[in-house]
């Protein structure tokens, strides 16, 4: 029976060590020469090194911390995507409410402005009898008359306005029309008498003529009226045609 040897242990080694020595020196040297014993034998081998170098012991620690780590990020996930659902939700009930708050906006004016309109035909022509008060007179002075200019929605004619004095128990008297700023053309007098309201009625309005240029609603067209109160003294305020009540 063969007994272990350290002679033959070594020699054993340095067969084991030089023949190794000698493949590696052996593609290496190929290598140099051959692409393909470069694809074939060094890449494979790279990539076996660095696999071997990135292996690490995983304790049982690390796995609950993986764990751990990868189930907070799903949650995470979750309340993201729910966080997202809730805002695009969010703004598309606003924009809903905007736009029915515009919608409300909207009709509110032109019921207001078709009302006094309505009163174009049967205020035009009738005669405004202001309430004459005690043989004293009045103890306060009148009212001031609050003005507006609007287009009349209720004829098809974009040349048909409309002034309108709203103040009750107000006088006005000798009222004139006038454009201050725009491109606007007053095609009849713009001059009315009397557009004083009684105080059993809720307005004056005085029908008109007139043309406005395309352009000028950018920068709007302002009106100036004069009149002359109880006292026979004059007044002068200015007027705006309101971009809906434009003639375009």
């Amino acid at each position: 029976m063969e007994t272990f040897s350290p002679q033959w242990w070594s020699e054993w080694w340095l067969e084991v060590t030089g023949g190794t020595a000698s493949a590696v020196v052996a593609a290496a040297l190929l290598s140099a020469l051959s692409k393909s014993v470069r694809e074939h034998f060094w890449k494979p081998m790279g990539r076996g090194i660095v696999w071997l170098a990135g292996l690490r012991p995983s304790t049982k620690k690390q796995r609950e911390d993986h764990a751990r780590l990868a189930l907070e990020a799903e949650t995470l996930r979750v309340d993201l995507s729910a966080s997202q659902a809730a805002a695009e939700e969010y703004r598309s009930r606003l924009a809903e409410v905007e736009g029915l708050l515009e919608e409300l906006q909207s009709a509110r004016l032109e019921s207001e402005v078709r009302t006094l309109a309505r009163q174009v035909a049967e205020a035009a022509t009738a005669p405004n009898v202001i309430d004459g008060g005690s043989a004293a007179g009045p103890s306060l002075p009148r009212p001031d008359p609050r003005w507006g200019v609007y287009r009349n929605p209720n004829t098809n004619s974009r040349n048909d306005f409309f002034v309108v004095n709203l103040v009750p128990r107000s006088i006005a008297k000798e009222v004139r029309l006038e454009v201050l700023r725009g491109s606007f053309h007053i095609l009849d007098s713009g001059h009315w008498e009397d557009m004083s309201v009684p105080a059993d009625e809720k307005n004056s309005i005085k029908p008109f003529k007139g043309f406005a240029n395309a352009a000028s609603l950018m920068y709007g067209i302002d009106f100036q009226i004069s009149w002359y109160d109880e006292n026979n003294k004059q007044h002068f305020a200015e007027v705006s045609l309101p971009e809906e009540d434009a003639p375009f």
